[in-house]
């Protein structure tokens, strides 16, 4: 293990749960690379700032037009011949240090495409019916909710970079106020168990047929003590990632990433820039080459790994086949509402009889855990009524 990555990271512990799980949790201190992907950005790999915004429906500039890059080289840390049957990626965390001064709303839901301005006219929902209605011409809907959340995704490379080769420092390959061209690397999102690219979903650009289509974020950025307009220091944004988005794609993405020892991530907003800017209007958050800014603190990761537990049928394995993974969410989607006569075939985990969202929690307490696969038995965890 080299000085450099004793730098970049620091493991917190090993965490010991009685019958249970071990649970390693690792922490990235600072990334390896880090960047400003936007077109104008003079400084690549060096600039301390990195900002997030839209330029949606405009033709030779990317939907997601100002967007950052985070990547770790985890081969020291995290070891890449991990056998993922016996172990899964439990949580991940990254957060960032916004600059002072903001002013930007914040949204904490997902936001339809159709809520952004599709046919460039520069107006939402122009002609006032919602999408669908009788007399829609521009198939947009008003957003309920003021601003555009900032969405934590994948990174997607090719054809000209790679995970493996990839660097902060490397030649920008995009849109460039011309043609509508695909980001390399580009922010990855699932749809339908498929890769996707997701810097130009409102325009449908760079996915075949799929067309324009509603991007699922693997995390939204929640800011600490943060109050628009009135927070003149640095704050924190937390993104926690839903490891069950795409009914497990997602966690399979981290496995492969820390298979071949580098992770990626981007962060990305929908919020449209206005020119002139507006101080403080979308979200500016601190690279790694940020230190002399006032209130910095670099991208941080965390990360933890558990074992997998082998021992009694777990409460969540609908199809009984030892596990609970995301083919057990899908029964239970499947079956939500069934009032009278349901099993745990179809979702009902709680022996109630009936499919709701009690049952919805005990499968999140236990994914990922094995049952009724060997000896060794652990008490299943089951959420106590109204507790979830």
């Amino acid at each position: 293990m080299n000085d450099k990555t004793l730098l970049l990271y620091l493991v917190i512990g090993t965490l010991f749960v009685a019958g249970e799980s071990r649970a390693e949790l690792i922490q990235f201190d600072v990334p390896t690379n880090d960047r400003w992907l936007y077109p104008f950005n003079g400084a690549p790999g060096s600039r301390p700032t990195g900002s997030t915004f839209g330029a949606g429906g405009i033709s030779g500039f990317n939907d997601r037009d100002g967007y950052n890059i985070y990547g770790w080289d985890t081969g020291d840390v995290i070891d890449p011949s991990i056998d993922w049957e016996q172990k899964r990626v439990s949580r991940v965390t990254l957060r960032l240090r916004s600059q002072g001064g903001a002013a930007w709303p914040v949204d904490l839901t997902l936001d339809e495409f159709w809520t952004n301005d599709l046919n460039g006219d520069g107006t939402i929902n122009a002609d006032g019916i919602p999408r669908g209605g009788v007399g829609d011409t521009d198939g947009e809907s008003d957003d309920l909710d003021p601003g555009r959340p900032l969405e934590l995704l994948g990174a997607g490379f090719g054809p000209f970079e790679s995970r493996a080769s990839w660097d902060e420092f490397g030649f920008y390959n995009g849109s460039f106020g011309e043609d509508d061209l695909p980001r390399d690397p580009y922010p990855l999102a699932f749809r339908d168990g498929v890769e996707v690219h997701a810097e130009d979903n409102i325009k449908g650009l760079h996915n075949g047929a799929l067309g324009a289509f509603t991007v699922e974020p693997w995390a939204i950025g929640v800011p600490e003590g943060y109050v628009p307009g009135s927070t003149p220091d640095a704050f924190d944004v937390v993104f926690d990632v839903d490891l069950t988005v795409g009914d497990g794609e997602v966690e399979e993405y981290f496995q492969e990433a820390f298979d071949g020892g580098r992770l990626f991530l981007t962060v990305s907003s929908l919020a449209s820039a206005t020119f002139p800017p507006v101080p403080g209007g979308f979200a500016s958050f601190y690279m790694k080459e940020g230190d002399l800014f006032p209130g910095f603190a670099p991208p941080r990761l965390e990360v933890e790994i558990v074992d997998r537990v082998v021992g009694e049928l777990v409460p969540g394995d609908a199809d009984g086949d030892g596990d609970v993974d995301g083919d057990d969410l899908g029964i239970w989607r499947l079956n939500l509402g069934t009032l009278t006569g349901a099993s745990l075939g179809m979702g009902d985990f709680d022996s109630d009889g009936d499919v709701d969202g009690f049952d919805f929690g005990i499968w999140q307490v236990n994914y990922g855990r094995l049952g009724d696969l060997g000896v060794g038995a652990f008490v299943s965890v089951v959420p106590e009524p109204g507790s979830v």
